[in-house]
């Protein structure tokens, strides 16, 4: 793990060096964009894991479109929102595995539109991902086969209109505390019924409502979950 703490990376680690260097792990202290351009020196990099716990400005659109990476993963323990204002200027990006901790609903959107070779997706929308107006795209993503949902807050339609636009699937993970339509079965059932190649799907839920127990339960003791789909959950 390097550390862009005071710009050592440059001082200290010449990334010439590193030429074939396939992966890295960047533990970003201050703002650190001086170290996108860097990243055009590893001509074999691949994977790229980045974690921060303060807030950044800077635009990491850049890092989708390097030329040889495939797999990203964005973390920022604070929470703080990652920036992609350049988003809809990318032409180009063979990025198959993306893992952002946070991310908004709306970022994801766009993510997906204009990830084309995506195959393994990996979001934590916080509380505050649904605080501007939301148009969903309407561009469907056939290579997207894994997703997983670590969710705070979104509406359930939200939910439905995103998986429309996934018709490969085949796992899907889903965990959040924050709508009780999220534990119902019955919606469940009508959401995973238009996913025809799903073949895992794994809810995590924390009943924070009134909800009587053994209502949950019914809803799960359909056909559906018993006999068709057993070992969906």
């Amino acid at each position: 793990m390097l550390s862009t703490r005071t710009h050592d990376l440059e001082a200290r680690v010449p990334l010439l060096n590193f030429v074939n260097l396939k992966s890295l792990v960047l533990r970003c202290d201050y703002p650190y964009d001086f170290i996108f351009p860097l990243l055009l020196i590893l001509k074999q990099l691949t994977s790229l894991h980045l974690l921060t716990e303060h807030y950044n400005s800077c635009d990491h659109s850049q890092l989708l479109t390097h030329p040889t990476l495939k797999r990203i993963t964005l973390i920022n323990v604070c929470l703080t929102e990652f920036n992609f204002k350049q988003i809809e200027s990318i032409r180009s990006s063979n990025i198959e595995y993306l893992k952002i901790k946070p991310c908004s609903f709306i970022n994801l959107n766009l993510l997906l539109r204009h990830l084309p070779q995506l195959k393994y997706g990996n979001f934590t929308l916080p509380a505050r991902s649904m605080r501007y107006p939301l148009v969903m795209e309407n561009t469907t993503i056939f290579n997207l086969i894994y997703l997983k949902l670590d969710v705070i807050s979104l509406e359930f339609n939200h939910l439905k209109q995103l998986l429309s636009r996934v018709p490969n699937l085949i796992y899907l993970s889903f965990a959040s505390t924050s709508n009780e339509f999220f534990i119902d079965g019955h919606q469940w059932q009508c959401l995973l019924e238009k996913l025809v190649n799903l073949k895992m799907f794994n809810l995590n839920m924390k009943n924070w409502y009134n909800k009587a127990t053994d209502e949950i339960k019914e809803s799960f003791k359909t056909k559906f979950w018993i006999d068709e789909h057993p070992k969906q959950i």
